[in-house]
């Protein structure tokens, strides 16, 4: 027969280990974790949408750089709020221009890797080849300088 006294107790010191309560991890690691994750829905749903639009404006036959700006410009505006309100939570008041010079970057080292990719693929593919690069660099750049806690 097994007993049961005392099961509550060893359940609760098991369901309350986690890297986080034995100092493996601090909480900041765990949040910066999260914060990346969220980046990535975030910003997979919004490299969707801007793709969307790169796609639509290259099937009309509009110059890459011009089919890359608007899709850019779409993802810079939305991106902007998403990433603010969902990822970073930080409205982003005053930081807009930061977040411009951020974009015109990306979209500047986006332009160089697709001239340099379109040697070798399909427009298509060169875009995305593009966006696999820039979006950690994008990541990176924003929290530094666009959504970063100005109040330390």
């Amino acid at each position: 027969m097994v007993s049961v006294h005392g099961t509550a107790e060893r359940y609760s010191e098991v369901a309350s280990f986690s890297p986080a309560t034995t100092g493996f991890m601090k909480n900041e690691t765990w949040s910066s974790i999260f914060r990346l994750l969220r980046f990535g829905v975030v910003g997979t749903l919004n490299t969707a949408i801007s793709y969307g639009v790169f796609s639509l404006f290259l099937f009309l036959g509009l110059h890459y750089s011009l089919a890359t700006l608007g899709g850019g410009l779409v993802g810079m505006t939305l991106g902007f709020k998403l990433h603010g309100a969902l990822v970073f939570k930080h409205s982003g008041k005053g930081r807009f221009v930061w977040f411009a010079l951020v974009f015109v970057l990306i979209y500047m080292l986006s332009l160089g890797i697709q001239l340099l990719a379109r040697r070798g693929v399909n427009g298509y593919l060169a875009g995305a080849i593009a966006s696999a690069i820039t979006v950690p660099i994008s990541f990176s750049l924003n929290q530094v300088l666009v959504f970063r806690d100005t109040n330390k």
